[in-house]
Parts: structure tokens; sequence; C-alpha cells
């Protein structure tokens, strides 16, 4: 007979196995047997091959049997208890395994889908903050341009101030010109009046003279018609002034329209500078609002690495119990191993009691080890049975540990997506009002920049006009140079023709008195006609001499007249001078309006424009104060050459009648 018995004992963490206890009987009575009892640390060996046993050798074994039934009823003690096989069966200790290692997935996957989440944030992040960078730098080049802006500006308004001065200068200097041109014409005025009452007189005294010097009157007559003429020409001249003035303060007023509009702009423009030098105020604001986002996202990133360690920590936990679980499977399956070996133990052992016990009589000396064995092993497999219930009550302890702490990871996960979903929630609000910001600071630069090209064109057109200005502003400096020469010139001529008018009223005078001298021994000698009328061959011949003299004094009045005529066409050139000066002047008066664009206050160009006002009319009054100077002087003249005609005369009857005297 031949059976084998493996059985393992654990207390603890020592483990006392016995692997195999091999009994054999012979097949025939008295041939002995075997006896193999072996220990899995190797600590007991006995064998018992052929032959009777000794003495010693049951004692051997006869201790060895009693030490290990001593040490299975201690262990069966220790493991007294527990519950049964068949509920612990029941409450099986793996039974939703399954389902953590489902929602360890779902944990993996939503782990996943807010890794992408993250991903996304950040590119937005650094998104925004290129689009902050490129916006600063947008800013930046915008203030620059308006610096720019801003020194052409005054570059323009110094050179219009700069020309202003030049301009009122000029107009101070024409001012006084015109100031002494009208006193010349008062004084030349009050001089022509006196000649004509003396010329009334003379003429109601000698009317036989008037006969001879009626063609110079007549010249006067014209020359005072000529005079009158042009003084009504000189009025309308001035009306037209007049009207064109007010034409062109209607066009100042319009000007003055645009100068507003332009003004306004120029505020726009100014409040846009303000707006993007105070890309401060609202740069920083924004700023403000970039570093409070940099904070939330800081923050966000902080959490989102306290949510990564949480998920670490989380998932070397699922880990930990993930092993756990597998060890506790391995465990169970180690324990209902060892059940199913005590099953079959307690089976064997079983069918192993009745043969034992028809075969006491060949075998009456291990009666009492097969029997102690079959109630030890019973012992032993209730102890294991204990044991594995005690185990099975712990592990269910742990799985519901692990439970708890499972429900308490997916409510911290619930609260970390909730929080994570509102924070971006929060940030894609953000996000979208940062965009609508960079839109309307995107609309904002693009009406900057179509304002300052506007504004470059205006500084552009303005610098042009300032080129031209100068350019008028040249001519006119060389053209008064010129007109200046010609005053000089037509001063000296004057000076000349006052001198020989002077010495031809000399003349005048001399030929009156030898006139009045003549007369006067003509009517003492009249009683003699002889002498009379050889006197009158005489007078015929010296009255031929006197016409040659006479036709020599047409000739020297031609001269003069021609010369009249000469400085009557420098005057007209001179007016027309005058009318270019004014043409000229009026063009200085719009660039002078142009430039009172840029000037600050309304009141000083209308002040300006009265100023200029008063100078036309003060130009208007020196223009008629030297025509009637130039009459005056013209007449003059005439009387001069009527005086000196008439002194020869006198002159030549005078030498006449001593001749013939």
């Amino acid at each position: 007979m031949r059976f084998d018995l493996t059985w393992t004992l654990e207390v603890g963490s020592h483990i006392d196995r016995v692997d195999r206890v091999t009994i054999c009987n012979g097949t025939k009575p008295g041939m002995g047997g075997k006896i193999d009892i072996r220990r899995s640390d190797g600590s007991l060996r006995w064998t018992s091959t052929s032959g009777p046993l000794s003495g010693t050798c049951t004692a051997l074994a006869n201790s060895d049997v009693n030490s290990r039934d001593r040490e299975i009823q201690r262990l069966g003690a220790l493991f007294a208890g527990g519950r049964p096989a068949a509920a612990l069966a029941k409450d099986c200790c793996y039974r939703d395994v399954n389902e953590l290692g489902h929602d360890v997935a779902t944990l993996q996957q939503e782990k996943v889908s807010l890794q992408q989440e993250l991903l996304e944030a950040r590119q937005t992040h650094e998104r925004t903050v290129r689009k902050l960078s490129r916006l600063s730098e947008k800013n930046q080049q915008l203030e620059k341009d308006l610096r720019e802006f801003e020194n052409v500006a005054m570059k323009v308004e110094s050179e219009a101030n700069l020309n202003i001065i030049e301009h009122d200068r000029k107009n101070s200097d024409l001012q006084v010109k015109l100031q002494q041109s009208q006193l010349r014409v008062r004084e030349l005025e009050s001089l022509l009046e006196l000649c004509s009452g003396g010329n009334k007189i003379h003429n109601i005294s000698d009317s036989s003279q008037s006969s001879s010097a009626s063609p110079s009157d007549i010249t006067l007559q014209n020359a005072l018609k000529q005079s009158t003429e042009e003084k009504r020409l000189l009025y309308k001249q001035l009306n037209d002034l007049k009207d064109r003035e007010q034409t062109l303060l209607a066009d100042f007023e319009k000007v003055k329209t645009k100068y507003t509009k332009l003004k306004q702009k120029y505020a726009a423009l100014d409040q846009t500078q303000h707006h993007a030098k105070n890309m401060p105020a609202d740069s920083a604001e924004s700023q403000i609002e970039i570093q409070s986002l940099k904070y939330k996202c800081n923050d966000l990133e902080t959490k989102l690495k306290h949510v990564k360690e949480e998920r670490d920590r989380y998932s070397s936990d699922v880990e930990r119990q993930l092993s756990v679980v597998t060890q506790l499977k391995r465990e169970s399956s180690e324990k209902d191993h060892e059940l199913a070996e005590l099953k079959n133990e307690l089976h064997s052992q079983r069918k192993l009691n009745r043969p034992i016990t028809t075969c006491s009589s060949g075998a009456g000396r291990l009666k009492t080890a097969d029997s102690f064995g079959s109630g030890q092993s019973t012992l032993s497999v209730q102890a294991a049975i204990h044991r594995v219930e005690r185990e099975r009550d712990v592990a269910k302890a742990e799985i519901q540990q692990l439970v708890l702490e499972r429900d308490a990871l997916r409510e911290k996960l619930k609260q970390t997506t909730r929080s994570h979903q509102s924070e971006q929630t929060k940030h894609d609000s953000l996000i979208a009002e940062y965009n609508g910001q960079i839109e309307k600071l995107e609309a904002e630069k693009r009406n900057l920049q179509s304002g300052q090209t506007a504004s470059h064109m205006k500084v552009r057109v303005l610098k042009e006009e300032n080129r031209e200005l100068q350019n008028r502003v040249k001519d006119i400096e060389d053209r008064y140079s010129k007109l200046k020469l010609s005053y000089s010139q037509l001063k000296i001529m004057q000076e000349q023709s006052e001198t020989a008018l002077a010495q031809y009223q000399n003349r005048l005078l001399c030929t009156e008195t030898q006139l009045g001298t003549t007369e006067s021994k003509l009517l003492h000698v009249g009683n003699s006609a002889e002498d009379a009328q050889h006197e009158v061959g005489n007078l015929k011949g010296e009255i031929s001499i006197l016409k040659a003299s006479n036709a020599s004094l047409i000739r020297e009045k031609d001269k003069l007249l021609m010369e009249l005529d000469k400085k009557t066409e420098s005057l007209y050139a001179a007016e027309v001078e005058l009318s270019d000066l004014k043409t000229r002047k009026k063009d200085l008066q719009s660039t002078i309006d142009k430039m009172q664009r840029k000037l600050e206050s309304a009141r000083s160009a209308g002040i300006k424009l009265v100023a200029l006002a008063i100078h036309l009319d003060h130009l208007g009054r020196t223009v008629t104060g030297t025509l009637r100077y130039l009459i005056c002087i013209i007449r003059a003249g005439l009387v001069e050459v009527r005086d000196h005609a008439r002194a020869s005369t006198h002159t030549i009857v005078r030498d006449a009648i001593k001749r013939r005297a």
C-alpha cells in the first residue's frame, strides 16, 4: 500500500511544509515496508527500507510523529474560529475588480482630455502673448510716427510764424511809406489849391495874357481831367478792393471753418496720439489685465501642476491598489489552491480511515499514528479555513478602504474637472474679450494710419505751399528792389525837372519885368508915330526874333511835355507796379491767411485782417496822394513853363525897346 500526503502549515511569516509522507507496505505481510518523511527545508528525513524495523528507528519515528502531532495541535489551536468556507466563497473579495479597472480606464481618459485642454489653453495663452507683443510694437511705432508728426507740425508752425513776422515787418514799412506819401499828397493838394486860386486871379486881371496862355490852361485842364478820371478809377479800384476784401473775408470765414475742422481733426489726432501715448493708460490697463491674466495663467499652471501631482499620486495610488489587487488575487488563488489541497487531503484522510480500521491486526504499531493523523488533519484543515477566513476579512476591509479611496479620488477628480472647466470657460471668455480688444486696437490703428497718411499729405502740401511762398517772397523782394531803383531814378528826374522849372520861372519873371518896362516906355514914347513905325519895324524884326525864340520855347515846352509824358508813363508804370504790388499783397495776404490757419486763436487772425484792411486803405490813400502829388508837380511845372515864357517875352520886348530907344 502506498499513499502520498502533502500539506503546508503557516504561522505568521514562518511556513513549515511537509512535502511528502510516503508509507509503503509490502504486498505480503512480514516483508517490511518503507516510510519516507520529508520536509521542505530538509530538516527531517527518515527512510525505512525493506527488512524489519529496528528499535531505534521506531523510537525516532514515534518521537517525530509525536512532535508533528503536537505542532499540528498547536497550529490548530492558533487557527481556531472563523467563518465557514461557503460564506467565504459567497463573499468573494475580488468581485469589484473589473469595476475598478473600468473606473481606472475612465480616469485615464479624463486625464488625457484634461492634458489636451491644458495644451490648448497654453497655445491660446501663447497666442494672446504674441498678439499683445505685436500690439505693443505697433503702439511704439504709432508713438514714433506721432512724434515725427508733432515735430513736423512744430517746424511748419515756426516757419509760418517767421513768415508772418517778416510780412508784418514789411507791412509796417509799407505803412510808414504810405503815411509819408499821404503827407506829400496833402502838401501837393494844398499847393494845387493855392496855384488854382492864383491862376483865377491872374486870368481876371490879364484877359489878354489869358488868350496867349490858353494852351497851357487847356493842358492843365486836361491834366486835371485826367487826374479826376484817374481818381475815379482809383476809387473804382478801391471799391473793387473792398469787394475783394469782402470776398476775401468770406473766403477767410470759409478757411476759418476749414481751419476749425482741421483743428478738430488735429485735436482728434492729438486725442488719438494721447490715446496712443496713454496706451500706457490703456496699455497700462491692458498690461494690468495681461499681468492679471499672467497671474491667472500662473495660477492655472500651478493648479495644473497640483492636478498633475494629484493625478500622479492618484495614478501611483491606483497602481499600488492594482498591485495590491493583483497580490490579493494571487493570494486568493493560492488560498483557493490550498483549500483545494486541504479538501483533497480531507477526502483522502476519510478514505484512509476505513482501511486502517480493517488492517489494525497487521499494523498495530501504526494505529495510533494514523488515528492521530486523521484527527489532526481535520484540525489543520479547520485551522487553515479559519486562517483563510481571517485573511478574507482583512482583504475585504482593505477592499472597502480601496473603494472609499476610489470614491474620494472620483470626487476629487470631479471637483478638479469642474474647477478646470470653470477656469477654462473664464479663460475662454477672457480670451474672447482680449480678441475683441485686439480687434478694436487694430481698428484704431487703421484709423490712426489713415489719419497719419492724411496728415502726411497735408504736411507735404503745406511744405510745397511754404516753398511756393518763399519763392514768391524772393520774387517780390527782387521786384521791390527793382522798384526802389526805379523810384530813386524817378526821384532824381523829378529833382532835375524841379530845378529846370525853377530856372524857367526865374526867366518868366525876368520877361514879365521887361514887358512892364517896355509897356511904360511905349506909353511915354507913343507920341511920335515915325519912331513908332521905326520901332514897329524894329519890333517886327524883334517879333520875328521873338517868334523864333517862342518857337524855341515851344520846342522846349514840347520837350518838357515829352518829359512830362515820360513821367506820366513812369507814373503809369508805377501804377502798374502798384497794381502788381497789390496783387502780390493779395498773394501775401492769401499766404498769410493760409498761415493763419495754423494759428491758435481766431482773434489774432481777425485783428491781423483788420490791420490788413487798414493797410489796404492806407495803400489806396497813398496811391491817391501820390497821384495828386504828381498832378500838382505837373501843374507847377506847367505854371513855371508859362511864367518862364512870359518872362522871356517880357525880356525880349524890353531888349527890343532898349535897342529901339
